[in-house]
């Protein structure tokens, strides 16, 4: 019965994550080429899911390069497309299996990470030729196969043949960063990985690079976002095709987002509204049970902007959730006083 009802609350929280319709138009399928192989391979023809914002644009967008699971799993169909859809970005999802007569990942069958990453200059030509995407505001996104795609990707820091390129990459839980070349100029990249993961010294190596940022969730396995990584009835993890221990993660997850917001934030959209600073009477807000929100927010500040992103909270992305009332992936002296005046009711 316990968990009957702990899978009842984990549907209603996943359909509470998928938007409301009013936020995105309608996802449409794409045809476009992959980059030609650079040894004189045949360029595939190659098939994507489509999703934007509602509006004329143009917005940034960003390429998703799906796990072992393939393109048709929730969290690329749905979960990831809606959610930065309703963040104001176009998204296409990236099908590099049919192309290739498999439907995901087997024992005897993995992409090739070449193949992938000649599928995402693909698709970042086909995005840039679109009326309503701001061609110079592209990023990719992936996670597990698609995330060591991408570490090679950025590693390597081509360009395609028109001479466009990634200007931002997102790495959610590959296994290790083997494949990540880090160099003095590269495409800003976001990793976010699980501390259970096996390869997870040789991401963290990475974390004082100028243009690598590296986040570690404590307590969080492989496919933290994929709701089809359970428990078995014996209690033990479930595992992918090359043993990596899966488990999803409603808080990693929370906080998967809130970095992706903050990390896209920074490096697409345009420059947000200024946020809010101390009035020159600091007692404006006043305290709450002695509480200062000014000092709430000044003693996490660490990069000054006047605000906490989830990247400088040392607690929970529960609470985090809670007292971030306008959902921008910041807080705010204001969002503190209404929080603890909230506590009080």
């Amino acid at each position: 019965m316990t968990k009957r009802i702990a899978r009842t609350g984990l549907l209603l929280w996943l359909l509470a994550q998928v938007v409301s319709p009013e936020a995105y138009a309608d996802s449409v399928t794409a045809t476009f080429l992959s980059e030609a192989s650079q040894t004189g391979g045949t360029a595939l023809s190659i098939r994507g899911v489509l999703s934007r914002p509602k509006g004329e644009g143009p917005f940034p967008a960003i390429v998703l390069l799906a796990n072992c699971g393939g393109p048709a799993t929730y969290e690329f169909a749905k979960f990831w497309p809606r959610y930065l859809n309703q963040l104001g970005y176009v998204t296409l999802n990236v099908d590099s299996f049919t192309p290739r007569r498999v439907k995901n990942c087997s024992k005897s069958y993995i992409p090739d990470l070449g193949d992938i990453e000649r599928d995402a200059y693909g698709a970042l030509k086909h995005l840039a030729g679109l009326s309503y995407v701001d061609g110079e505001k592209i990023s990719v996104f992936g996670s597990s196969l698609g995330a060591h795609a991408i570490n090679v990707l950025v590693g390597s820091g081509r360009a395609t043949s028109q001479g466009l390129k990634f200007q931002a990459a997102i790495s959610l839980y590959p296994v290790h960063c083997k494949g990540l070349t880090a160099k003095a100029e590269m495409i800003p990249t976001l990793i976010v990985q699980g501390d259970k993961e096996r390869g997870v010294r040789t991401c963290k190596r990475h974390a004082g690079h100028r243009f690598v940022t590296v986040a570690i969730l404590t307590d969080t396995y492989h496919g933290f976002d994929q709701p089809s990584a359970t428990r078995r009835k014996n209690g033990s993890l479930r595992t992918d095709v090359k043993g990596n221990k899966r488990l999803f993660s409603q808080s990693a997850t929370l906080k998967a987002q809130a970095l992706v917001k903050e990390f896209l934030t920074a490096r697409l959209s345009s420059p947000a509204i200024a946020p809010e600073t101390q009035p020159a009477n600091a007692l404006q807000l006043g305290k709450v049970n002695n509480k200062d929100p000014y000092k709430a927010v000044s003693k996490r500040d660490n990069d000054g902007d006047g605000r906490v992103s989830l990247s400088e909270w040392e607690k929970s992305s529960v609470i985090f959730a809670k007292i971030d009332s306008d959902r921008d992936g910041f807080l705010t002296p204001k969002e503190f006083f209404e929080h603890w005046q909230r506590q009080l009711q």
